[in-house]
């Protein structure tokens, strides 16, 4: 049985860690992260997120298929 997905704290979740490691990085003088750094990481790790649960529901798609 699957537990209950809470999407928005996942998406906070994912949001927080990016910012924190731009953040970081900013502090460390690795890169200058301004305002399109940052808009433009968030969006990319949002769409990977979102590319990977949607691969993981049609993985799960395709097994209940084949089982029946």
């Amino acid at each position: 049985m699957n537990a209950p997905f809470d999407k928005p704290a996942m998406l906070m979740g994912v949001v927080a860690l990016i910012a924190s490691g731009l953040y970081f990085l900013d502090l460390a003088g690795a890169v200058h992260v301004d305002e399109l750094v940052t808009v433009v990481s968030l969006w990319v790790g949002l769409a990977l997120v979102g590319l990977y649960r949607s691969g993981l529901r049609l993985r799960e798609r395709l097994r209940r298929e084949r089982s029946g």
